[in-house]
């Protein structure tokens, strides 16, 4: 990073500021992208259209109308980052960018609980767009949050800090999901179902979950300095200054083969990871047939079990190398996330235990489906 400041000793109030910007937004990626919004986004989608919509000419079903929204959100980011990155490294507004990312994130997050304020055509769309802005928001924001990471200590530091704000994510993440799973479970009402409030408020307190731990960020953590700054540019200017710089790098790509090649690996491996992450609440509901309760309880177990492991990886880290935690690491979600693959619902024994029930009808002479225990209770005819 040309003329920043590097490799100085950590302040801990800083770190911890830093920390919590992690314990914050991971409330969005388990309560939000996991656990609780791809089961109501499903519900939704199925109440407004059926099975399948048609969309831009493909009957498309909700775990699909899913996919598409965590992929134009990462594409948009990925054509941005790179332009973003060359000028916050050229000028102090990594924390401003921050800023600005996490609002819209975090706004987009809390904002989805307006969906039922819609007619009940458009709620499924309405998600579908503010879900869309809150993943820029998060990955923009971890674009500029992890370019902050350099400036937070010393070189030998770096795996203790980052590690440190993994374990801070997961545990977060985890309250706040224990404090949801505790309301999906037991606030009820006399038929055994949730209030009509309770999910947009799983929404809404997400999205200030994440807003709100973030001050801790924009309060402790000061904007990295950086030595004979450039001058403020217009767009246009800013742009140009992007691709050039870009252009200039990757003609260059012979001098640094190893940093590409490890950027390269790196695209790869994290695009993996995020997808899994996005997709895998859907896919528990859509396809293994988890209950939302299930689902939750399943994600909570996982967010404290990665904690403590965080921290254990610093230790493996220290006793090995980084590059070999991180190749043993890689490996084990490799292999846990091939398995995973192989799993499959276990047959049912009972016909009310089925995710979509077929019943006929006699007094309509029609087919009434329900669409039940997965997530919310929904009949249809047809």
């Amino acid at each position: 990073m040309q003329g920043a400041t590097l490799d100085r000793q950590s302040n801990p109030e800083s770190v911890r500021g830093y920390a919590f910007y992690d314990w914050g937004k991971s409330a969005f990626e388990t309560s939000v992208t996991t656990a609780v919004l791809p089961a109501w986004f499903a519900y939704l989608f199925l109440k407004a259209n059926g099975l399948e919509a048609e969309i831009l000419g493909r009957d498309m079903t909700s775990d699909a109308v899913w996919s598409v929204a965590v992929a134009i959100g990462a594409l948009l980011v990925a054509i941005a980052s790179p332009s973003l990155g060359v000028i916050a490294d050229r000028r102090a507004i990594k924390m401003w960018w921050l800023r600005i990312l996490t609002y819209l994130g975090a706004g987009s997050t809390i904002a989805l609980a307006f969906a039922p304020l819609f007619d009940i055509s458009l709620q499924w769309v309405w998600i579908f767009v503010m879900f869309l802005l809150a993943n820029i928001g998060l990955n923009g924001a971890g674009v500029f949050y992890n370019a902050l990471l350099p400036h937070m200590g010393t070189d030998d530091e770096m795996d203790a800090i980052s590690n440190k704000a993994f374990a801070y994510g997961y545990f977060g993440g985890g309250v706040l999901l224990l404090i949801h799973l505790l309301m999906i479970t037991f606030i009820v009402d006399g038929a055994g179902s949730n209030p009509s409030w309770l999910i947009p408020f799983v929404m809404a307190s997400s999205g200030a979950w994440w807003l709100g731990f973030a001050m801790l960020t924009f309060k402790y953590v000061p904007e990295p300095e950086i030595e004979n700054e450039m001058e403020s540019l217009g767009i246009n200017q800013s742009a140009k200054l992007a691709f050039s710089e870009l252009k200039k790098t990757f003609s260059e790509w012979r001098k640094f083969k190893t940093l590409f090649i490890y950027m390269f690996a790196y695209f790869l491996f994290i695009d993996g990871i995020n997808s899994v992450t996005a997709l895998a609440g859907i896919y528990g509901i859509s396809v293994l047939g988890l209950t939302t309760t299930a689902l939750i309880a399943t994600i909570l177990v996982i967010q404290f079990v990665a904690a403590p492991c965080a921290i254990g990886f610093t230790k493996l880290a220290e006793a090995t190398s980084t590059k070999s935690a991180l190749t043993i690491s890689l490996i084990g979600w490799v292999v846990v996330v091939t398995a995973a693959l192989s799993f499959a619902p276990l047959e049912l024994s009972q016909h009310s235990e089925y995710d979509f029930q077929y019943d006929w009808n006699e007094d309509t002479s029609e087919y009434d489906i329900t669409v039940g225990e997965t997530a919310f209770a929904l009949k249809l005819s047809v």
